[in-house]
């Protein structure tokens, strides 16, 4: 199945998940990182690494954090591409 991505720099991945994450109550101030853009897409057509770097901010846990940031990583790599 094929689907159809938006295109955004690894910059502008990075902020979208920001701003994502800190919409959740206690991850205010905490920044997520894309690290890594694959040299050909995966299986699923994603051409980014699903193994992002996060920062707590004051108020997140880690554990507050983790649980959040693996469904926002799954519907970022359905939506998005590394152009």
């Amino acid at each position: 199945m094929s689907t159809e991505r938006t295109f955004l720099t690894l910059q502008e991945l990075s902020a979208w998940m920001t701003e994502h994450i800190q919409s959740f109550e206690d991850c205010e101030g905490t920044t997520v990182t894309v690290q890594y853009r694959y040299q050909t897409p995966d299986a699923y057509g994603v051409n980014w690494s699903e193994n992002v770097f996060f920062s707590p901010g004051p108020k997140a846990s880690k554990g507050i954090v983790l649980g959040h940031i693996g469904n926002l990583v799954r519907e970022a790599r359905e939506k998005f591409n590394i152009r």
